[in-house]
């Protein structure tokens, strides 16, 4: 070949070399080299081949366990799925010995699943079909947090008639993903127990514990034990559903089964506690709304709050504890409560006892979820940086957020002193005209609403002319003495005179949990004299 082909031939080569490379401007050419950003994916660390690396199963069940679940929280996860179903009614039972909870059982009255459906669900790692407004996410709920706290887990499902059952256990599970197929018969015997307030007559589902993580302490203590956790998981339970319990949409119970006699107790409802739902505002012209513009999401609102001083109310509380660190941010997602309170890093401390009053309340629409970091537990967010950035430029009006924390601070220092908040008026037994014409008159005292004193007949001792019921707030009268006292004209409301004296002759004693020595002796001596004065008479 001549100088001139070759030479043409190189030119060439080096024109298809060019026209391959990505185009690059002077200014990201090195002297002596390109820049490593120019160079083709994996270029510097080519691949020689490739295998299969399917995961351990025994440890993929293992990373389960460790994700870190509280016991209310990883209920409240399985009960996403059963507010996801349209269940009308759930209930959480704790089956029990004399020394030991054997089993936790989440049931609902919901669709139910197709055995088809119940495989997908039961599936580590698949996609799951989440509408928007589902409180369910990641599609993993039901196997984290029911392996964070057990090491059998059972589902047994009934729709259009049909039961079917799955069982996952850590064996199981390390034995190539082998799931356990519930025999029909006796998943149809199972969903067709007594489940006390609800039924699963049409459909619902059963999700099962067994083989638990929780433990308590035997001996004297473990009655205590079981109460204790019984009144963890209604609190707990009561504040993350607030908004779902108020309007009975679902419906939450907790039961408890006894074995072997398989006994069940009355089924306790889950009440809501509403972390802003105080009687009147602590301040003047709060609540206030806030709007902070969140990047590229838009904006989100800020509803921000401020307690009354020195509330013992127990939405205040929230099941007692370290109320300071109730102050914060509560973020929902679809109207559950997500992350009850803390500034996610905006300030120092979480704890300052001069924000006890501050509550914000944010509804995060589902689209915000990756960007404010939804944890798996569904239990916390973290924010991003452009939301803490622009909490320093919100406003309300002329108010801004630093203005509103000033508030709240200055509310809890300038509190006036503490006076009692609960107070008593009379209830059922007194003519309704004259029981709101006392709340009227005791509304110019006292805030929010009484809690009320019932009056009723009832068979009591001879020597008792009447007795206090301090706990359900009945004052009884012994029914023996009735027609003396009526002279035969006997109703709801009579002896109204009668009933509204010891109403404000015994209104002290409901405000003590425990009555002094003097207290009973006075209460002895009232009903003595009322007894010598009916004697008297007839």
């Amino acid at each position: 070949m001549s100088a001139l082909a070759r030479c043409l031939q190189s030119k060439q080569r080096h024109r298809r070399l060019a026209k391959s490379r990505p185009q690059v401007s002077p200014c990201l050419i090195s002297r002596h080299h390109l820049s490593w950003r120019l160079m083709p994916k994996h270029l510097d660390l080519p691949a020689s081949g490739q295998h299969s690396l399917p995961p351990d199963p025994k440890g993929t069940a293992g990373v389960f366990r460790r994700v870190g679940y509280q016991l209310e929280a990883a209920l409240a996860d399985i009960i996403d799925n059963s507010i996801d179903a349209r269940a009308s009614t759930v209930l959480v039972r704790l089956v029990r010995t004399k020394s030991e909870v054997l089993r936790i059982l989440i049931v609902d009255d919901g669709s139910g699943m197709t055995e088809q459906r119940l495989d997908a669900v039961m599936r580590y790692g698949v996609q799951q079909d989440h509408d928007k407004r589902d409180l369910g996410k990641y599609g993993i709920g039901l196997k984290s947090a029911s392996f964070s706290q057990c090491s059998s887990l059972t589902v047994v499902t009934r729709k259009d008639g049909h039961c079917t059952g799955r069982r996952w256990t850590l064996s199981s599970i390390a034995d190539n993903w082998m799931v356990e197929i519930v025999e029909p018969a006796a998943a149809q015997r199972f969903a067709a127990q007594d489940w006390g307030p609800l039924s699963m007559k049409k459909s619902g589902t059963i999700v099962v514990w067994d083989e638990l993580e929780l433990k308590l302490t035997p001996g004297t203590a473990f009655e205590r034990g079981v109460t204790g956790l019984i009144r963890e998981i209604t609190s707990g339970l009561g504040l993350t559903f607030h908004r779902f319990v108020a309007e009975n949409k679902p419906k939450l119970f907790v039961d408890v089964q006894e074995r072997p006699s398989g006994e069940l107790t009355a089924p306790i409802p889950v009440r809501p506690s509403d972390p802003f739902g105080y009687p009147k505002t602590g301040r003047k012209g709060f609540p206030t709304e806030f709007k902070v513009e969140v990047g590229d999401l838009g904006t989100l609102r800020l509803r921000a709050h401020i307690w009354p001083a020195k509330s013992k109310d127990p939405n205040y509380k929230l099941g007692g504890g370290n109320v300071a660190g109730r102050q914060g941010f509560y973020f929902y997602r679809n109207g559950r409560l997500i992350q009850p309170g803390g500034w996610n890093k905006s300030l120092k401390s979480d704890h300052e006892p001069h924000l006890s009053l501050a509550r914000v309340e944010i509804d995060m629409p589902p689209e915000f979820d990756s960007a404010f970091k939804l944890g798996i537990q569904k239990d916390s967010v973290e924010p991003p940086r452009a939301f803490l950035d622009a909490l320093k430029d919100a406003y309300s009006g002329n108010m801004s957020f630093s203005q509103y924390l000033d508030s709240a601070r200055d509310s809890y220092r300038n509190a006036k002193p503490d006076k009692e908040t609960r107070y008593f008026a009379p209830g059922d037994g007194i003519p309704a005209r004259a029981s709101r014409h006392i709340e009227a008159l005791l509304a110019d005292e006292w805030e929010g609403t009484p809690e009320r004193i019932a009056f009723r007949w009832a068979q009591l001792d001879d020597n008792a002319f009447f007795e206090l019921d301090r706990d359900d707030l009945v004052v009884r009268l012994n029914s023996t003495f009735r027609d003396s006292i009526t002279g035969g004209n006997n109703s709801k409301t009579d002896a109204a005179m009668l009933k509204l004296m010891l109403f404000f002759l015994c209104e002290e004693a409901f405000y003590k949990k425990r009555l002094s020595r003097v207290q009973q002796d006075r209460l002895d001596l009232l009903n003595a004299s009322l007894l010598d004065v009916l004697a008297a008479i007839e």
